[in-house]
């Protein structure tokens, strides 16, 4: 960890920062981990595609995407509390 460290500090360019170090043992992490990574794969060939302007403009298409996920997790909820009282699902079971 201190080499990265190191690095970090002497390579301004290096992508890997040290703060990661400290989350990665999170398990809400470690389930998303390829999501994350996807999400900033897409977001470093919008940048370097088309640039701040293409990225804040295509800023509300991945915020709509996140609120409607975020909506279908919400129908779900009162679907579960409505019809299955007690009861319910998982949202997100382990595997």
């Amino acid at each position: 960890m201190g080499l990265y460290y190191n690095l970090g500090e002497n390579l301004p360019g290096f992508p890997i920062h040290p703060i990661g170090y400290t989350i990665c043992g999170m398990v809400e992490i470690q389930d998303n981990v390829s999501t994350i990574f996807m999400i900033w794969f897409i977001k470093s060939l919008i940048i370097r595609m088309g640039g701040l302007e293409r990225f804040h403009r295509t800023a509300p298409l991945f915020l709509g995407m996140m609120m409607g996920y975020i909506a279908g997790v919400a129908v779900g909820v009162i679907a579960d509390f409505v019809w299955f009282p007690g009861m319910g699902h998982e949202i997100h079971a382990d595997p």
